[in-house]
C-alpha cells in the first residue's frame, strides 16, 4: 500500500505546474478572501455612494447640493448625476425646491440596515448647515428599492456554477482526446476550427441554460423583477458564449487535462471573487473592484444585471463578443498545432 501511494503522489507530482497550482489555490482564494473582510472590517471600511439628482432650478437647490457635498467624509462620498458609479442610495431635489418648501426625495438601495437612516441624517444636517434652520423643517420623503444584493448575484451565482460546468465537460474532453476521440473526429474530415466551435457551440448552450434557469428561479421565489424580456434574451447568449469561449482557450492553452483540471479551479476562485460573483464590487475594496472591471466576468455581471433592468449595453455586448472571438481564434490556432 505504501509503495502504491507513493506511486501516486509521484504521479501527481510529474505534472509540477498543476500539483503547485492545487496546493497555491486555497491559498490563492483565502488571500482575496481575507482582503474582501479586511476590508470591511477596516477603519475605511466601505465607501458609500450617495449620488444628488437636483432639479430644483433653483438657487436654494444649488445651495443645497454644496451642502450636501460638504458632508462627504473617508466613509460617505457624493456625486453628481449622471455618475459612473454604483450608488447605495439617491438625494433627489424637485423641481422648484427652496427653503420655503424643503421637500425632497432619498430613495435607498442599500442591503445594508442602517444606511437609509444615515443618509437621512446627512439630509437633515446639510439642509440646516445651507439655511441655517434647525433640522426639522426639511420634509424628507423615503423610498426603499430592495433587493440590490438578490439582484445583483443572479448572474453572478450563475457564472460561478457555469465556469464550473465548463471546466468538467471540458475536462471529460480533454480526456476523450486523449482517448483518441481527436484522431476519430479528424478522419471525419473535421477540422481544428470546427472542432473548437462545436466544443463552444456546447459548453454555451448549457450555460445558457444555466444562467435562464437561475433567473426564472430568482423571478419566481425571490421576486426579481424582469423590466424588458428582449435584452435579456439578447444578453444572456452572449454571457454563455464569453463563457464557454473563455474556457475553451484556457483548455487549449494548457494543452492536458491533468493542467487544465488544476488550473480550472483556481481561474474559476479567483474570476469568481475578483469580477464580483460572489460580492458586489460597491462592497469590495476600490483595487479590488476595478481588477474586475478588466475580466469578462465582471462584464458580463455588469451587461446581465443591466439587462434585468430593461437596458442592453450595447458597448459591453461589443466588447464581450469580442473578447469571445478572439478566444476562438487562440482555441483554434492552439489546436491546429497539435494536428
Amino acid at each position: 500500500m505504501i509503495a502504491t501511494t507513493v506511486a501516486l503522489l509521484r504521479a501527481f507530482a510529474s505534472d509540477r505546474i498543476a500539483a503547485v497550482l492545487s496546493v497555491l489555490s486555497p491559498v490563492a482564494l483565502f488571500t482575496v478572501l481575507g482582503l474582501f473582510y479586511s476590508h470591511l472590517e477596516s477603519s475605511g471600511g466601505v465607501n458609500f455612494r450617495v449620488r444628488v439628482v437636483d432639479a430644483s432650478g433653483t438657487n436654494d437647490g444649488s445651495r443645497m447640493v454644496a451642502a450636501l457635498r460638504a458632508m462627504a467624509t473617508s466613509r460617505l462620498s457624493v456625486h453628481m448625476a449622471p455618475s459612473d458609479f454604483v450608488c447605495l442610495a439617491e438625494v433627489r431635489l424637485p423641481e422648484g425646491f427652496s427653503s420655503q418648501s424643503p421637500k425632497l426625495d432619498v430613495i435607498s438601495i442599500s442591503p445594508m440596515p442602517g444606511v437609509t437612516d444615515a443618509v437621512v441624517q446627512v439630509v437633515r444636517s446639510a439642509y440646516a448647515q445651507a439655511f441655517g434652520h434647525p433640522a426639522g423643517p426639511v420634509a424628507v420623503g423615503v423610498q426603499r428599492e430592495d433587493g440590490l444584493l438578490v439582484r445583483s448575484s443572479v448572474c453572478g451565482i450563475a457564472i460561478v456554477f457555469i465556469l464550473f460546468a465548463a471546466s468538467s465537460l471540458i475536462g471529460r474532453g480533454l480526456g476523450d482526446d486523449a482517448a483518441g476521440l481527436r484522431e476519430r473526429v479528424r478522419a471525419l474530415g473535421v477540422g481544428s476550427a470546427a472542432y473548437m466551435t462545436a466544443r463552444i457551440a456546447a459548453v454555451s448552450v448549457i450555460a445558457l441554460g444555466q444562467l435562464l434557469v437561475t433567473l426564472v428561479w430568482a423571478n419566481m421565489v425571490f421576486g426579481v423583477t424582469i423590466s424588458s424580456p428582449l435584452p435579456v434574451l439578447a444578453a444572456a447568449p452572449v454571457v454563455a458564449v464569453s463563457c464557454g469561449a473563455s474556457y475553451v482557450a484556457l483548455a487549449a492553452f494548457c494543452g492536458s487535462r491533468a493542467r487544465f483540471v488544476a488550473v480550472a479551479p483556481v481561474a474559476t476562485m479567483a474570476l469568481a471573487a475578483l469580477s464580483g460573483a460572489f460580492f458586489p464590487r460597491i462592497l469590495m475594496p476600490d483595487a479590488v473592484s476595478r481588477i474586475g472591471m478588466f475580466l469578462f466576468p465582471g462584464w458580463s455581471i455588469d451587461l446581465f444585471n443591466g439587462a434585468i433592468d430593461g437596458s442592453l449595453n450595447v458597448g459591453l455586448v461589443s466588447l464581450l463578443l469580442v473578447w469571445s472571438l478572439a478566444c476562438a481564434l487562440l482555441s483554434f490556432r492552439l489546436e491546429a498545432r497539435r494536428v
